[in-house]
């Protein structure tokens, strides 16, 4: 009879682990066996740690600086206000013939999940 493996138990990995942990490995020469041991996690866990940027991460990097003078202002940024202006970012950026995914939509799902991300 062949043994079982005895599971793992899974470990949460926060984000602000993830960035710290590929942080480190883009600043530093340390192994993968490295950053593990001294992070206390398992080594494959290093492979799910990249970071992606979304389709539309230049209308949301122009975005997020608009909306942070917005703040900044103390100006007060109802959803349709925020919808338009992703929109003109959106707009903007594919007449400067910058390759962009079609169909983008400033939904409110969109804008809620932007505002949790940032």
């Amino acid at each position: 009879m062949e043994k079982e493996k005895a599971h793992k138990k899974r470990q949460k990995i926060t984000i602000d682990t993830k960035i710290m942990i590929i942080e480190e490995k883009e600043s530093t020469n340390k192994s993968d066996y490295e950053l593990a041991a001294k992070y206390k996690v398992d080594r494959s866990s290093k492979k799910r740690c990249r970071l992606q940027k979304g389709f539309y991460h230049l209308v949301e990097e122009a975005f997020y600086k608009w909306v942070l003078l917005a703040k900044s202002a103390s100006i007060i940024l109802p959803y349709y206000v925020l919808k338009e202006k992703a929109m003109d970012f959106y707009s903007k950026l594919k007449t400067e013939n910058i390759e962009m995914r079609e169909g983008f939509e400033a939904s409110d799902g969109w804008i809620k999940k932007f505002m949790k991300r940032f």
